[in-house]
This record gives structure tokens, C-alpha cells and sequence, in this order.
């Protein structure tokens, strides 16, 4: 009777890590570069009170309380100058470890064009530099690295 009692302590220790201790987890990634995203958010769809950002590696992880295991889960990740992903997390693939990766979304119109301009101390007077800031509107059909560098060059703008 003792051996029986012991092996059903051993199998409910056994399956109460897989009971109490649900989580999701993953890592985030550029889906271009598939670089990690530091910092990214990631949160519940339902409950955006639970979630947590990624790490330096773009590593997630967190719990799901129990009253919020309501499946499929619905995980939403977001990261500036990223679309936003949700993915649906079963009850089967709550241990697993999720690759989420996220697209860009910006696209640049417009370039910040600092120049110098020389001018002539007066007598006396300490050396000074006066900078002058202005925003260049890109126009819309520069599409590739080759035409924008071209027209920044044509605006005397050096990267």
C-alpha cells in the first residue's frame, strides 16, 4: 500500500509543474535581419496588465494566472517602427518556446539637414557657430539606397 501512495506522490509532484507553472515564452527577432528586438512588448490581448518586455536577447517570459488561461490565448508583440503580431497560444504550447518575429513599417519622408554657415567674427568678439536646422521632404519615388544617397548628395546633406 505505502509503494502505491508513493507512486502516486511521485507522478502528482510530477504533473503539478506542468499544472501551476504555465507560461509563455519565446524570443523576438527582426524578421529581416533576425536580429532580437531589446525591449519589445508583450502582452495578453484580453488582459493587457499581464505581459512583459523583452531582454537584451529578445527573450520573453511570464505566467499566466489561472483565472486567465481562457484558449486559445491571444499574444500580442509590439515594438516601435514594427507592425504588431498576434499569435494564438493553445493549452498544448503553453511550455513551448515561441519565435515571434515582427516586419518594419517605417518608411522615411523626411531627412534633418544641420549646416554650418560661415560668418565673420566681429572685432573683439568670441569665435561662435551658428547652426542651421531644416527638414527636407523625400520625394515619394526614391525606392532604393542608390537614388536616395543620389538625392541627399543633390541637397548637399553628408551621412
Amino acid at each position: 500500500m505505502n509503494f502505491k501512495v508513493l507512486v502516486l506522490l511521485v507522478l502528482l509532484s510530477a504533473f503539478s509543474g506542468v499544472l501551476f507553472a504555465q507560461q509563455v515564452s519565446g524570443v523576438v527577432l527582426d524578421s529581416e535581419m533576425k536580429e532580437p528586438l531589446i525591449g519589445a512588448s508583450v502582452t495578453m490581448v484580453d488582459n493587457s496588465e499581464i505581459g512583459v518586455s523583452t531582454d537584451i536577447d529578445g527573450n520573453f517570459e511570464f505566467k499566466i494566472p489561472r483565472k486567465h488561461r481562457k484558449f486559445p490565448l491571444k499574444i500580442e508583440f509590439g515594438f516601435i517602427g514594427y507592425d504588431s503580431k498576434t499569435i494564438s497560444v493553445s493549452e498544448e504550447d503553453l511550455n513551448l518556446k515561441h519565435t515571434v518575429e515582427l516586419t518594419t513599417n517605417v518608411t522615411e519622408t523626411e531627412v534633418v539637414k544641420v549646416s554650418c554657415p560661415t560668418y565673420h567674427d566681429p572685432p573683439g568678439c568670441p569665435s561662435m557657430q551658428i547652426l542651421k536646422v531644416e527638414i527636407v521632404t523625400l520625394p515619394p519615388d526614391i525606392n532604393d539606397e542608390a537614388h536616395l544617397l543620389w538625392f541627399l548628395r543633390q541637397q548637399h546633406i553628408i551621412l
